[in-house]
């Protein structure tokens, strides 16, 4: 009678192959920490512009103002964002990412920090001033800076601007119009309005 002989598997074996499993399950388990990250901060910055937006609204509906009629940048978030929007005593001395270096900042209850570029408005409403009622200029000299920077973690890290909508960042950037605020650059105007998804969606189809 022939004898079956079964090869079992060396503790070795076993060994290296937990190894390996634990191993791909730490980066799994990385990758998913990386992709909830990116989605709050793609929720974040579409949620700050929602709030600028909501505050800018409010304060012309109430008092028939917009950002043009605030001179500087100081009067602009002590009469109108810290008036419109739950605002949080501020706990920071300085912007995040260092991209608005000497701005005028403030902090809502949610933790994002905001900082405005400082900025000396004409403080004339028609079309072709700094910051007019039109909505065709925003309120800074050089209509192609940005003039407004959000954290939308606050000091929490990576304190980076966001470059690339496939990449998402903690740090956005926008520009104050007189009744309205808008995604300044590429990255942030694709990720607030759901470019990217867009894309996607078309390729697929």
């Amino acid at each position: 009678m022939e004898n079956n002989k079964y090869r079992a598997f060396t503790l070795a074996e076993i060994l290296v192959t937990i190894v390996v499993i634990g191993f791909l399950a730490v980066i799994l388990m990385l990758v998913l920490i990386q992709k909830t990250k990116e989605r709050e901060y793609k929720t974040g910055v579409k949620k700050a512009d929602e709030k600028l937006n909501e505050a800018l609204k409010i304060h012309n509906a109430l008092q028939g103002k917009g950002a043009g009629d605030y001179l500087t940048a100081k009067d602009l978030v002590t009469e109108l964002f810290k008036r419109r929007l739950i605002f949080a005593d501020s706990y920071v001395t300085e912007f995040t990412s260092g991209d608005c270096a000497g701005g005028e900042l403030f902090t809502t209850s949610d933790g994002m920090i905001f900082c405005i570029e400082n900025y000396t408005s004409d403080g004339i409403d028609q079309e072709g001033t700094i910051c007019d009622i039109f909505n065709t200029r925003p309120c800074t000299q050089n209509e192609d800076a940005p003039n407004l920077w959000v954290d939308v973690n606050g000091v929490k890290g990576p304190n980076k601007l966001t470059t690339s909508p496939k990449i998402p960042k903690d740090v956005y950037q926008f520009q104050i119009y007189s009744q309205k605020v808008i995604p300044f650059g590429e990255a942030t105007r694709d990720i607030v309005y759901d470019v990217s998804e867009d894309k996607d969606s078309n390729k697929k189809n």
